[in-house]
């Protein structure tokens, strides 16, 4: 006797929506009194599209403390993100998951305290946020401007004008 089982197949492109979606199968026959089912739900992995960067106190001084803050967009897994000053990794930021994003990702976030000085003017800070699992990742990046009486010099640079 030959092998008589049926197979029913879906085949589609998975994206960011379907994840937590449920797909049921359902089997009947003349054979069977009751309705053979299977459910699966959708686990689908995607990166964040972007981060967007917030600064606390919107205008920095010499003297004050200051957070950066990145918020990631929604990822499945959670993305990890990291902060860079002029292309190097900074250490010591906190990574945090914020909350529940959409398509049943989540949304991470990172913070940066600075001490301001004269010599952050100009700075840039990049955030990434990396999707390891899909080995993914996006970034924005700001530019510090710190207020200074005059206009702000590295301490040497300010010497030499005093002195010279």
């Amino acid at each position: 006797m030959g092998d008589k089982s049926v197979t029913a197949e879906l085949a589609f492109m998975a994206n960011m929506t379907d994840n937590g979606a449920r797909y049921k199968c359902e089997a009947t026959n003349a054979a069977t009194e009751i309705p053979l089912i299977e459910t699966v739900t959708l686990s689908v992995l995607f990166a964040p599209d972007h981060v967007r960067i917030t600064k606390e106190p919107a205008t920095l001084k010499p003297g004050q403390r200051a957070t950066l803050t990145c918020d990631s967009s929604s990822s499945n897994p959670p993305a990890v993100l990291t902060w860079w000053r002029e292309g190097i990794l900074v250490q010591g930021a906190t990574n945090t998951t914020r909350a529940p994003g959409l398509h049943g990702g989540t949304v991470s976030s990172i913070k940066l305290t600075l001490n301001v000085t004269s010599d952050l003017d100009g700075v840039r800070y990049t955030c990434q946020a990396k999707n390891e699992a899909l080995d993914r990742s996006v970034h924005d990046a700001i530019a510090l401007d710190v207020l200074c009486k005059y206009h702000c010099y590295g301490n040497k640079d300010l010497e030499a004008i005093h002195l010279g």
